[in-house]
């Protein structure tokens, strides 16, 4: 998580470095070079995944809707949660829920 961020946060969708950067009263441009040198990934990258994680949390345990899971991490475009959740996990939300119903039937 990063330091000066509330959890709660994440879930807007307007969460962005310069955002961030105006919480922490730091320059953008710093801010971006200094998480990517000390993370190794970038803060757009680290909030998706970050959310997608967060999502998959509701999926398994509250068993909510994609769509209200997306919504509810901050994610306002449905087909780009698609695409994100696929490229951080693997698979489709649908597949993800699909295969832990699965095996929580085993």
């Amino acid at each position: 998580m990063l330091p000066g961020v509330k959890p709660m946060r994440y879930r807007m969708p307007t969460l962005s470095l310069n955002l961030i950067a105006e919480m922490l009263h730091i320059n953008a441009s710093y801010l971006s070079r200094t998480f990517k040198t000390e993370s190794k990934t970038g803060i757009s990258e680290y909030i998706n995944r970050y959310r997608i994680r967060q999502a998959q949390d509701m999926l398994l345990i509250d068993h909510i809707t994609v769509k209200e899971a997306a919504e509810r991490c901050g994610f306002d475009n449905y087909t780009y949660f698609f695409r994100v959740f696929k490229q951080v996990v693997g698979v489709t939300p649908g597949e993800f829920c699909e295969m832990h119903a699965l095996y929580s039937v085993k």
